[in-house]
């Protein structure tokens, strides 16, 4: 979901699996999006701000 500057992406995040997540944030980094924060418990919301 993208709200102005803003996407919120669900991600489930297996601890074993954490290169997944750093090949997706890498990917979308090149896409010109920044990492902001992390949040929940069994699936988490990532929350990217797109560069300007």
């Amino acid at each position: 979901m993208v709200i102005g500057n803003t996407k919120k992406v669900l991600f489930k995040i297996i601890p074993y699996e954490y290169r997944r997540l750093e090949l997706y944030l890498e990917k979308m980094a090149l896409k010109g999006w920044k990492f902001e924060y992390i949040e929940g418990e069994e699936e988490q919301c990532l929350s990217l701000m797109r560069n300007m």
